[in-house]
């Protein structure tokens, strides 16, 4: 204290700071705080030469935190008989620590719509650039179709990881999975600080990409269609269901052992009553469809599809058309849908 003043409303005292005291506190922060992030950054240094990417990325934030309030200074530290700039060395091991990571998994796998993709086709390895697996390395997953609720997997002892996907639903013919290194986890295991948080997440990952090709699966259609006790050899709804389901981008085929799924059309018209000179006919129509393992899928039927003229046939020819008018507006595309939610919707 060198001095004092006071008057009815305020009082005054003045200080005299040591330049010299301060900038040896100063110092003595910062050599504590430098002695703290070497011991981190020492134990990273260990962990890479142990083959432990995870352990060092995690000992190399930590490092950083020390040193957060000197990040404008220059700090010099002795480390293994060298002379080192720490902040600078540690970013610098941070960056050549993620670089030397590598990600690899499938280019692309095949599936059909409506079906799952089974985890021995979604393995990703983790390896460090001496070709080491490196265990424990989280990863973060991104499908351009949907979220995943599945989305954060960690590679096991042998560096891999893997996931599936319940049922691929979309009508593109391809989608693409995107698999990165969460250095964000690690970093928000190590730190809570939110500025290292927003500086380190600017840094570069490893990431792979696998492509997914949709195949949209084969149908077998087969129908039973009578009118008034006749069969009918053009067969109007199944050819209104092909035509549909072609127009849809779905293949079909004739070959039993090729359909993923069968359909199957049982249709008949009875005569339900006369007004007049003209004859009520009604049309009964079923449509069942089944997967390979023999479950159905879908199912529709109905028996109030009707039409009438003066003569029973026509009438009867007029109710078909009714009804492939209803498969062609609806039912083609309700057994799609029900198709492309997959199992779960069985």
């Amino acid at each position: 204290v060198v001095d004092s003043w006071e008057d009815q409303n305020t009082y005054w005292i003045y200080y005299r700071l040591s330049k010299d005291t301060y900038r040896r506190m100063v110092e003595e922060k910062k050599a504590a705080a430098a002695a703290k992030s070497l011991d981190f950054y020492d134990k990273a240094i260990t962990a890479i030469d142990g083959n432990d990417s995870r352990t060092a990325l995690l000992m190399l934030v930590k490092a950083l935190e020390p040193i957060k309030p000197f990040f404008a200074e220059t700090i010099t530290a002795t480390y293994r008989d060298k002379q080192i700039f720490l902040g600078n060395e540690i970013i610098s091991t941070l960056t050549s620590t993620l670089n030397s990571l590598t990600l690899n998994g499938p280019k692309a796998v095949n599936v059909k719509l409506g079906f799952g993709i089974e985890s021995n086709q979604l393995t990703y390895l983790v390896t460090s650039s001496n070709g080491m697996p490196q265990k424990s390395i989280p990863l973060k997953i991104s499908y351009t179709e949907r979220p995943l609720t599945n989305n954060r997997i960690i590679t096991n002892n042998q560096g891999e990881a893997s996931f599936s996907i319940d049922a691929v639903r979309s009508r593109k013919l391809s989608e693409t999975i995107s698999v990165e290194v969460d250095f964000e986890s690690i970093v928000k295991e190590a730190t809570r600080d939110f500025a290292i948080g927003k500086i380190l997440a600017r840094f570069k990952t490893p990431s792979a990409e696998t492509q997914v090709n949709v195949i949209r699966p084969k149908f077998l259609v087969s129908s039973t269609e009578t009118n008034l006790g006749a069969a009918i050899e053009r067969k109007p709804l199944a050819e209104s269901l092909k035509r549909k389901i072609l127009e849809a981008g779905f293949p079909i085929t004739e070959n039993p052992a090729e359909a993923d799924y069968r359909i199957n059309i049982k249709s008949s018209t009875r005569q339900t009553g006369q007004s007049g000179q003209y004859i009520q006919v009604s049309l009964n129509l079923q449509v069942t469809v089944t997967n390979a393992s023999g479950n159905t899928v879908y199912s529709h039927s109905t028996d109030r599809i009707n039409a009438s003229h003066f003569e029973a046939q026509t009438a009867g020819i007029n109710a078909y058309t009714n009804a492939a008018k209803r498969i062609e507006s609806n039912i083609v595309e309700e057994l799609i849908e029900r198709i492309i939610k997959g199992d779960r919707a069985y």
